[in-house]
C-alpha cells in the first residue's frame, strides 16, 4: 500500500508525536482513509497520484521531479496531523471477538484527549491552507492541478478570496471555509444582486474589480454579498443529507471536535441568520440608494440606462419593518 509518509521519523518531524508510535499503527489512517480525502479534496486525484508515485518510487530527487519535491512537505504535513487525531478516535481502545474494550491504566484522561485531539485537527486545518496558498502561487508549476474547486475558487466572484470575505465576516482567511461559502456566494450573486444591477452592469464590474470607477460602489456591495451569503449557509453547511435523513452536525464547547447530532437547527442558528440576512439587505438598500443618486449618462451608464434606475427626485420615501415592533422607520 501507497503512503506518503513512511517512517517514524518523517511522522515526528510533522506531528511531534512519541517515535513509538509506529507507522503500522497509523498506516490505515493514511491511506484508503478519511486524512487522504482530505488531501484529495485539495489536491485532486491527478496531482495527488503523481506526488504519491513519485514518492513511492523513489523518484523525487531526480531532476523532472522537483516541483512535486518541494510540495511533498505541504503535503505531509497536513496529511500526518490529521491522521494522528483519526487514530486518536480510536487508539485507545481494542475491538476483538470481546466486543470493544479499553485499558483504563494506560488511557489519558478526558481532557488530555480533547486536548490534544483540539490540537492535532487546529494543525491539520491551518495546514491544509498553507498548501492552498502555495498551490495558488505556484499554479504555473503544477498543471495537472485543475480538477478541484481550489484552483478556480476566484474567478467571477465580487469577493474573490478569503481575505475580502474576511473583512466584513471574520472567517479566519481560511481557504477551507471560503469554499465551502462558495455556491452560497454565487447564488447571491447571481440572483440578489444580479437582480440590482443587472447582467451587463455586474458584468462590467467584474470585470473591472480593480478599476478606481468601481471603488465606492465595492464598498456596499461586498458586505452586502458576505452578509447575505452567510444568512444562507449558516444554517447549511453543518447538516448532511444521507440515506437516513439529515443530520446535524455541531461543534461542542469544550471539545475540539464535531459531534454528530439528530436534532434541528438551533434557535440561536436561526437568529444569527437572520441577523445576517438584515445587515446584507440594509447593505444593499445603501447601494441601491447610492447609485439611483450618482448614476448618469456618463457615470454608471449601463446602470442608469437600464430598468433598475430610478430617479431619486421621484421616489417616494420608502419603510422597513423594525422587527421589534409593529413600527415602520423611514430610509
Amino acid at each position: 500500500m501507497k503512503v506518503l509518509i513512511r517512517t517514524e521519523s518523517e511522522l515526528k518531524e510533522f506531528t511531534g508525536v512519541s517515535m513509538a508510535l509506529s507507522i503500522e499503527s497509523l498506516s490505515p489512517h493514511l491511506a484508503f482513509s478519511w486524512a487522504e480525502d482530505q488531501l484529495i479534496t485539495i489536491l485532486g486525484q491527478s496531482l495527488y497520484e503523481n506526488l504519491l508515485n513519485a514518492y513511492a518510487d523513489g523518484t523525487l530527487e531526480e531532476p523532472a521531479q522537483a516541483k512535486l519535491k518541494v510540495l511533498l512537505p505541504y503535503v505531509q504535513k497536513p496529511l500526518a496531523a490529521l491522521a494522528v487525531y483519526s487514530f486518536m478516535q480510536e487508539g485507545g481502545v481494542m475491538i476483538s471477538d470481546q466486543g470493544i474494550t479499553a485499558d483504563r491504566d494506560r488511557s489519558a484522561f478526558q481532557w488530555q484527549q480533547q486536548k490534544a485531539e483540539s490540537h492535532y485537527l487546529e494543525s491539520a486545518y491551518r495546514s491544509l491552507d498553507r498548501l492552498i496558498v502555495f498551490l495558488l502561487a505556484n499554479k504555473a508549476d503544477y498543471n495537472n492541478w485543475s480538477d478541484t474547486l481550489y484552483h478556480s475558487s476566484q474567478a467571477n466572484l465580487l469577493i474573490n478570496s478569503p481575505a475580502l470575505f474576511n473583512e466584513h465576516i471574520n472567517i479566519r482567511s481560511s481557504y477551507r471555509t471560503f469554499v465551502a461559502l462558495l455556491p452560497h456566494l454565487r447564488q447571491v450573486q447571481e440572483r440578489q444582486i444580479l437582480s440590482l444591477l443587472g447582467e451587463a452592469f455586474l458584468a462590467d464590474i467584474l470585470a473591472n474589480l480593480n478599476d478606481e470607477k468601481y471603488k465606492d460602489l465595492l464598498r456596499y456591495l461586498r458586505p452586502a454579498l458576505a452578509f447575505l451569503s452567510m444568512a444562507e449557509a449558516i444554517e447549511v453547511l453543518h447538516i448532511e443529507l444521507t440515506g437516513d435523513g439529515a443530520l446535524l452536525y455541531s461543534l461542542r464547547t469544550n471539545v475540539g471536535n464535531m459531534q454528530e447530532q439528530h436534532a434541528p437547527a438551533s434557535s440561536e442558528l436561526a437568529r444569527s441568520a437572520l441577523r445576517y440576512q438584515e445587515r446584507g439587505r440594509s447593505w444593499l438598500q445603501d447601494l441601491r440608494e447610492h447609485l439611483n443618486a450618482q448614476a448618469s449618462a456618463e457615470k454608471y451608464p449601463l446602470y442608469f440606462n437600464s430598468a433598475n434606475y430610478e430617479d431619486p427626485t421621484e421616489i417616494g420615501q420608502s419603510y422597513q419593518q423594525d422587527f421589534n415592533s409593529n413600527m415602520y422607520n423611514g430610509l
